[in-house]
């Protein structure tokens, strides 16, 4: 006599939660190219730039990021 599998879920996840369906890329892959690629391309440029401000407080602790590239100039 086989014994039925154990279940220890209490029954309130989804059927989409289940182990059949693991491994498996929830939604529409195409989606998921462009959310990942508008996530890449904040990270290209934001990555720039804080490293230009970071470098910027560190030759010149004085005239700070956010005071604008005016007071280096005039």
């Amino acid at each position: 006599m086989k014994t039925p599998p154990i279940n220890k879920s209490l029954g309130i996840s989804p059927k989409s939660w289940s182990e059949e369906h693991a491994g498996r890329i929830p939604g529409n892959i195409p989606i998921w190219v462009g959310i990942l690629s508008e996530l890449t391309e904040f990270g290209i440029f934001l990555l720039p730039t804080l490293s230009r401000n970071f470098i910027m407080q560190i030759y010149f602790p004085k005239v700070g990021v956010f005071q604008g590239s005016c007071r280096l100039n005039c």
